[in-house]
């Protein structure tokens, strides 16, 4: 997971690991990192498409947490 700095356009990887579901099952992953030091304007999601002989997809994101900075 990578998530992208809002005033320089970068982006920073703030998670990895690896698919624990058996493929051809339905995951529901829950993801923790902490609190950047930027504001994030985009977040980019890798999928290993390897994983399986199935096709693997992402239904849905739900994106939690603080908004904005502490001064």
């Amino acid at each position: 997971v990578d998530v992208r700095d809002a005033e320089t356009g970068d982006f920073h990887s703030v998670w990895a690991g690896i698919d624990t579901n058996e493929p051809g099952t339905l995951g529901d992953d829950w993801f923790e990192f902490p609190q950047t030091e930027f504001l994030v304007d985009a977040v980019r999601i890798w999928i290993n498409t390897d994983h399986s002989d199935l096709r693997e997809e992402i239904d849905a994101v739900q994106l939690r947490g603080q908004t904005g900075l502490a001064t």
